[in-house]
């Protein structure tokens, strides 16, 4: 049997039949303050101070303590030193049920002696004879709080004093200079309080101490104590109780001892009780000690014949069950799954030699051959977790734990129910109990253990389902041991409720299988069988099997699915009929990594992918007919998606057939906003039925985030086949070449195709751009606008009424042009992550790339260039601008905001400019900032002048070291140095400025050229006169910023005009 040793401790003395008044001290001498720490009752290192210190009635008590009036205070000083006048020292005094202080000081305390200055003088016992005697109860522990010290007055050191260390929170502290201490509410805590010197009651009967107990057995327990000093002539009481309740100076004892006798045997308990034990010291007839409270003893459990162990009465382990052991974890909690609601066992062992292990209650009957083993369990986040139904030898040794039979969680969602019925040849005090193994180190729940009678009529085991439709399906089963003789019964429902012995069966069987019909699409049902022994003998219901019939095929076509009639998304949340075989799919409305292709939802899966499916409802399909499954992919900017279509006619991974070649969509090193790609595939069945088409993923990295899908559809293959490969070459500021792949059959009358530069996709009714003849697939476009994204599509025109669908869009830009200086970019009209159309960046390292951010702060607003850290690699990130015309032998500024969002990390970055956008092209450096670190923006502004004439690009290199944080870049602005022209500003006039349609220009000289510019550097207006007067007109232009440059005689002048 189990053997109990508990630790009992002096708690406190309930009363006494005798006292005297005494000096005795509260504690241990564990060490002492120096003259600058704490615990340091008497203090002065600081102006002033506020301090609690907690003393327990066990604490008082052990020192001879008994309740009554305490009349003085002090403390054991064992060094003044330079010790000087502590202003207004006050004592207040509360009794308390507190264990242990917190931050927090506690309130309600009474003044019991000050405020009164006061001088230390000499070592020893300091004490304080208390104006107000404080009464103490017995049992209540207390608070001795000290408010000493003013904010205006001197400082010295702390007086030397002995403290006693503590296992909890015995004293709080505020102690300062400046602040009034004795207001504050909060301070700081230690485990350690100065050594007590009081004067108050003390005992002259004293209770025994170092309570043990030892042969604990079912119903009776032994209890030891060591006598006092002095020993008691009439010996000692006991008392035990299975309340709350301690006992008073009136209680009448459970039981006595001789004189010198020191033990006790206690008998007639009750069996799995908590039992509560004191003693107390007999004197005299009339002069006993206070009671000792010796701490709880828990009798053992007597043997049971069955049981049922839901473990829902509480969140700890029940009476007679225990975790054995160390190692491993297994503990009730409560949970939204349990079987039995609230609460079930999680059970966890992290690897074969850190196994949990928990002990049942002990059985009486484990060998009888009677009896059988049940539970229920499921995976908690990953199935495959294993654990061993066994006994130990020894119930509180882990190390003695016997297998016998081992079961696999093979579901997160489902309960899996067991059975198990122990041979005769185990021992007959074996104690039950079950093992986690720790291979693998998978969690479970298990719920609803249960030891019973083994039924004479046994039910079936092992159900399972097959061949689920719409309307049907199989069941089957393992018959017991002995075939019952009249068959079996089955029950089904779509409620999930457990049927009852009176239970009407849904029907019967003779064999170990059963064809279900007329079930209802798209349901799920639970199904329970059981045995027929006999007309008046049936066993009980079999553990539960549920299944879900599927839906019923689609049978309309064309099908498409978008997700946006979806109002919750998420890993759980996708359309009817649609299921994720594995994987971390998920419906989404994110616009971070991913965005919708349609709509405001879309479908995504998660990286680090491995064979991950979801499919589609199922669809009826005809043999020999040709259909067109598509959807739209898109990817996160990363390398390594790979993606396939997949069908089948059921909804299996293990036996479908792949439909066309993966698609992997193009990627770097850096997430990025990216257009949808089409992926279609055509099907045709081989016979008619119901198919049903997958999606797999595989992307074997880390590497963040997602990959898109969106606009899902099936339609017949039309007979006007779109082209494909739209492909854009030749591409100038002007001008594009477009070509294409014609389908299969090639259309009669050519093709139409549509030029845009918006994403906005034509339509059937859509007037086409342009016509191109049969047999040709490639056309030239013209009068394209420079640094301009176009979207273009192609259909086929079979007949005259007959088109096919637009093909999926193409994105190209018209070639750059160079910019003349004033050029500037400030980021603003850019969407998403990436840089501006014209501009260009190159990582020339392993680190990350600039990317484009939105009003990151530090004194950046709106659109900034950002790099961010990379926290294993150095950065080598360029961005360059745009091409722009420099004249040779010119000088120009190019000024520029730069910054970061860290005083603590250094930021790198390097100016420089040449005549090729790349990092060896820049061969001129104009700036080097190699330590930014003031979290704030700061403007510069470099003079240079290009040696020849020609175009020049300008970079901006981030090189800060690996593990930095995040550098910015805005406002970039390259224009001619004004200090450096020789225009006669005296005789220059331009009015008005602000302007709302007509500007006036007027010059000494004659002025040969007028132009205006864009803060893109975009040349927007430009006129040649010859004139000393001229106009222009500027209404058409939008309200904004624009650079106005007048030339005359090979001069130059270059203002800012604002258009209202």
């Amino acid at each position: 049997m189990k053997k109990i040793t508990l630790i009992f401790a002096i708690f406190f003395t309930f009363c006494i039949g005798f006292a005297q008044t005494g000096t005795l001290t509260v504690g241990t001498n564990d060490g002492a303050n120096t003259t600058s720490s704490n615990p340091a009752p008497l203090q002065d290192y600081f102006k002033n101070s506020r301090t609690q210190y907690l003393y327990t009635a066990a604490e008082l008590s052990a020192a001879g303590f008994v309740a009554g009036n305490i009349t003085a205070i002090g403390w054991n000083a064992t060094s003044i030193g330079t010790s000087g006048l502590e202003e207004g020292y006050t004592i207040s005094m509360k009794s308390t049920t507190t264990a242990a202080l917190t931050t927090t000081f506690e309130t309600g305390t009474s003044v019991v002696y000050g405020p009164t200055d006061f001088t230390p003088s000499a070592t020893g016992a300091v004490m304080f004879t208390l104006t107000t005697p404080f009464a103490w109860d017995g049992t209540s522990n207390i608070i001795i709080e000290i408010c000493e010290g003013a904010t205006t007055g001197a400082y010295t050191t702390n007086v030397v004093t002995t403290f006693t260390n503590t296992s909890y929170a015995s004293s709080n502290s505020y102690i300062s200079d400046g602040t009034a201490a004795c207001p504050t509410t909060s301070g700081t805590l230690l485990n350690k309080k100065p050594q007590l010197i009081a004067i108050g009651n003390i005992a002259t009967c004293f209770a025994p101490t170092a309570l043990t107990s030892s042969n604990i057995t079912v119903n009776s327990a032994t209890l030891a104590w060591t006598a006092p000093a002095t020993a008691p002539a009439e010996g000692y009481d006991y008392y035990y109780t299975s309340s709350s309740t301690a006992p008073t100076s009136t209680t009448t004892p459970s039981g006595s001892t001789a004189a010198g006798t020191v033990t006790a045997n206690i008998s007639g308990l009750n069996a799995a009780t908590v039992y509560k034990f004191y003693v107390r010291s007999k004197c005299s007839t009339t002069d006993k000690s206070g009671w000792s409270f010796a701490g709880t003893v828990t009798t053992l459990c007597a043997p049971v014949t069955s049981f049922i162990q839901g473990f829902d009465n509480s969140i700890n382990m029940p009476l007679c069950w225990a975790k054995v052991g160390t190692t491993g974890s297994v503990y009730p909690q409560a949970s939204s799954s349990a079987v039995s609601a609230p609460n079930n066992i999680y059970m966890y062992s992290s690897s074969a030699t850190s196994r949990a292990v928990m002990s049942m209650v002990e059985v009486s009957n484990a060998n009888a051959g009677t009896h059988r083993f049940k539970f229920k369990m499921r995976a908690n986040a990953t199935v495959g977790g294993i654990v061993e139904f066994g006994y130990l030898t020894t119930p509180a040794d882990a190390t003695t734990f016997v297998s016998l039979q081992s079961f696999t969680a093979t579901s997160t969602t489902v309960y899996d129910n067991f059975v198990y019925a122990p041979a005769t040849t185990i021992p007959a005090s074996a104690v039950f109990a079950l093992r986690h193994t720790g291979v693998p180190a998978n969690s479970v729940l298990i719920d609803d253990i249960v030891w019973e009678a083994i039924p004479s009529c046994i039910e079936p085991t092992a159900l399972v389902t097959s061949n689920i439709t719409n309307t049907t399906a199989t069941i089957a089963w393992t018959a017991p041991a002995t075939a019952p003789a009249s068959g079996y019964e089955y029950y089904y429902n779509t409620t999930g409720t457990a049927p009852t012995d009176a239970t009407v069966a849904t029907g019967t069987a003779t064999t170990v299988t059963s064809n279900l019909t007329a079930l209802a699409p798209d349901t799920i049902y639970t199904i329970w069988v059981r045995s027929v022994c006999s007309t008046s003998s049936k066993s009980p219901w079999s553990v539960s099997q549920s299944f879900r019939t599927k839906c019923n095929p689609i049978t309309t076509l064309p099908w498409t699915e978008n997700f946006d009639s979806l109002t919750t998304l998420g890993s759980t949340n996708f359309p009817t009929c649609w299921v994720k075989q594995n994987g971390d799919w998920a419906t989404s409305n994110g616009t971070t990594y991913n965005t919708p292709n349609s709509g405001a939802n879309y479908l995504r899966d998660s990286y680090s992918a491995t064979n991950e499916y979801i499919w589609t409802p199922g669809f009826d399909l005809v043999a020999g007919t040709s259909y067109d499954f598509s959807t739209f992919v898109q990817g996160d900017g990363y390398s390594g998606w790979n993606v396939d279509m997949f069908y089948n006619t059921q909804i299996d991974a293990t036996s479908a057939t792949q439909l066309g070649a993966t698609y992997s969509p193009a990627g770097g090193s850096s997430a990025s906003i990216q257009s949808y790609v089409k992926m279609k595939r055509t099907f045709v069945p081989t016979t008619s039925g119901t198919y049903y088409f997958a999606i797999r993923v595989n992307q074997s990295s880390s590497a963040p985030w997602y990959v898109a899908f969106d606009d899902f559809k099936l339609d017949t293959t039309p007979a006007c086949t779109e082209p494909t490969a739209i492909m854009v070459s030749n591409i100038t500021t002007t001008g594009a070449t477009i070509s294409w792949t014609a389908p299969a059959n090639a259309p009669a009358n050519g093709y139409t195709y549509y030029l845009s530069t918006s994403s906005t996709a034509p339509t059937d009714t859509t007037t086409p751009t342009g016509t191109v003849a049969a047999g040709t697939t490639t056309v030239n476009l013209t009068g394209l606008t420079a640094a301009t994204n176009y979207y273009i599509w192609v259909n086929s025109v079979c007949a005259t009424a007959t088109m096919s669908s637009w093909s999926q869009t193409t994105l190209f830009a018209a070639a750059c042009s160079t910019y003349d200086a004033p050029y500037t970019m400030n980021f603003e009209g850019t969407t998403g992550t990436t840089t501006p159309i014209c501009t260009t960046t190159q990582n020339a390292g392993t680190g990350n790339n600039w990317t484009i951010v939105n009003n990151p702060g530090n004194g950046f607003t709106n659109r900034t260039l950002q790099y961010a850290y990379n926290s294993a690699n150095a950065a080598n990130a360029w961005f360059f601008t745009a091409g722009i015309n420099l004249t040779g032998g010119t000088a120009y500024d190019i000024s520029y905001k730069y910054g970061n969002n860290s005083t603590t990390y250094f930021e790198k970055l390097k100016i420089a400019y040449g005549t090729t956008a790349s990092a060896t092209g820049m061969t001129t450096v104009l700036a080097d900032h190699a330590t930014i670190n003031t979290s704030a923006a700061t403007t510069n502004t470099v003079t240079f002048t290009p040696p020849t004439t020609g175009v020049y690009y300008f970079g901006f290199n981030a090189y800060s070291d690996a593990d930095q944080f995040n550098l910015y870049v805005d406002d970039i602005a390259i224009s001619a140095n004004l200090a450096n022209e020789t225009f006669d500003n005296q005789k220059y006039v331009v009015y008005p400025n602000p302007i709302k349609d007509v500007l006036n220009i007027s010059y000494f000289k004659n002025i040969d050229r007028i132009a205006i510019y864009n803060l893109l550097g975009q040349e927007v207006l430009t006129k040649n006169t010859n004139t000393t007067q001229s106009q222009v007109d500027m209404s058409h232009l939008s309200a904004g910023s624009y650079i106005l440059k007048v030339t005359s005689d090979n001069q130059t002048k270059t203002i800012k005009v604002l258009k209202q």
